[in-house]
């Protein structure tokens, strides 16, 4: 059975070129309305576009867009600045109905979950009385964290700042030369729940990211965000460690050693300068 694809999509109506709102755009007016929806869907804005993302797709493009209907045009100007792409949640989920499907699914897979582990109890209490092994004892315990851990991602929504580590690790990544990460559900969720469920700030993260694709091992092995909250807390400590016995420590320049708990006075923040204990 084939993989079912886990990435994130946008709806559009097959007839979406042929709309008399949309056949009239240029092609750089067109591409720039594409663009907009999937931002919208991406970040789960409800079709909200902020002014500084609009703004890169070209003022003319903007213009086409306010301008090609008299009553409904395809994009709405608001007070702030800031744009609504009209007609959005008619083809796209918004941010609610993402959330609370989200959350159903979180509430099936539990159940799904507590079947089967009941299911499994009266079958081993049918066969031969023998008494269970550790390893049983230690299969449903972690079978119970797995689904705390998947629980507690349905119940997230995709935040912007998620998505922006994310992408910020895909950059470092091709620009170490190595192939871009697939946005996966399950790179999602290992980002989601280095944030939420171990308590990492979006800054600690981003420097674990620079220090990690900067460091000569590391940037060969951590390529997804799984990896990267697997090794995390490995990554902490050895850059808090001085490296050969030396009096040096290669640590992240943007404050690696605040997330290690070093003390200023005692240790350069710098990375590769000497300790002036």
């Amino acid at each position: 059975m084939a993989r079912k694809d886990t990435r994130l999509f946008a709806r559009l109506d097959l007839d979406y070129a042929d709309h008399p709102k949309i056949i009239v755009l240029s092609d750089a007016a067109f591409r720039a309305h594409i663009e907009m929806i999937l931002y919208a869907r991406k970040h789960m804005t409800d079709g909200r576009i902020p002014k500084q993302i609009a703004k890169r797709l070209g003022s003319e493009s903007l213009s086409e867009l306010l301008a090609n209907d008299p009553e409904t045009p395809s994009l709405i100007e608001n007070e702030d600045g800031s744009y609504t792409l009209h007609g959005y949640a008619d083809m796209n989920e918004t941010k609610a109905e993402i959330t609370a499907r989200s959350r159903a699914n979180a509430e099936n897979g539990r159940r799904g979950g507590i079947a089967k582990k009941r299911n499994a109890k009266q079958t081993a209490s049918e066969s031969l009385s023998e008494p269970p092994s550790e390893n049983v004892a230690e299969t449903e315990t972690e079978t119970e964290t797995e689904l705390k851990d998947k629980a507690k991602v349905a119940d997230a929504p995709v935040r912007p700042e998620i998505l922006e580590l994310l992408d910020h690790l895909d950059h470092q990544i091709i620009a170490n030369g190595a192939r871009k990460p697939n946005r996966t559900k399950t790179n999602l969720d290992a980002m989601r729940l280095l944030v939420d469920s171990d308590k990492r700030t979006v800054e600690e993260v981003h420097q674990a990211i620079d220090w990690a694709t900067s460091n000569s091992f590391w940037k060969t092995h951590i390529l997804n965000a799984k990896k990267l909250r697997e090794k995390f807390d490995t990554m902490r400590l050895q850059a808090s460690t001085p490296q050969n016995g030396s009096r040096q420590t290669e640590r992240m320049r943007s404050g690696f050693d605040a997330m290690a708990g070093y003390n200023p006075t005692t240790i350069d923040p710098w990375a590769g300068r000497e300790l002036t204990q």
